[in-house]
């Protein structure tokens, strides 16, 4: 997909009837290095687009690590023969809240839950930032490399494709629901400050 295709999926995510998101949304990534074991059939993807990932070529035999299994069907279409895990984060977020979560030392996912549609989808929008060490500077420094919007339905994740990773291409794949906590004993709450007394000091 291009850029301007991509700029009409944005806009259509703009649609009436949009409701507020009632209870926190988990938000779960999962980072993929995605590998050849032969010579690319089709040029490369653009940097950073959503869904701007090759699907086509002959079919050849593919190779997931075993911790792959859960995303797999998001995985198979593509065109890449091995698929080797490289980080899995969740966060809980409330609507409007950002959350971030570190793809590895060089890539940062951000996602903020926006509302819910009418077809129970959950909009987002979310930004990848990739550290650079760009040319007088001593240490690396943040930059944007994809931002996007998107609706993102249960059981239907995102990919988000065309960042290099070593000989590969980092695919991620992201997913969002609303959060349901595991039944059992509530988490313990963190210690409070002491507060100083209201009582003035003895003389």
């Amino acid at each position: 997909m291009n850029l301007a295709a991509l700029a009409i999926v944005a806009a259509s995510l703009a649609a009436e009837g949009d409701c507020p998101i009632e209870k926190p949304v988990q938000v779960t990534m999962v980072a993929v290095q995605a590998t050849r074991s032969g010579p690319p059939r089709t040029a490369q993807p653009e940097h950073g687009l959503v869904f701007g990932i090759r699907e086509s070529g002959p079919k050849r035999r593919k190779e997931f690590s075993k911790d792959l299994e859960e995303i797999r069907p998001a995985l198979e279409a593509l065109d890449f023969d091995v698929f080797t895990k490289v980080n899995a984060g969740k966060a809980v977020a409330d609507a409007g809240r950002e959350v971030q979560l570190p793809i590895n030392r060089d890539y940062t996912l951000f996602v903020t839950p926006l509302c819910k549609d009418r077809e129970g989808r959950i909009r987002i929008k979310g930004r990848v930032e990739e550290k650079v060490l760009l040319r007088g500077n001593k240490k690396p420094v943040s930059r944007q490399a994809l931002s996007f919007t998107s609706a993102i339905a249960p059981n239907k994740p995102l990919r988000l494709g065309g960042f290099r990773l070593g000989q590969g291409e980092l695919i991620v794949v992201l997913s969002v629901d609303e959060y349901t906590p595991a039944p059992g004993p509530p988490p313990p709450t963190a210690p409070q400050a002491p507060q100083p007394s209201r009582h003035p000091a003895a003389r």
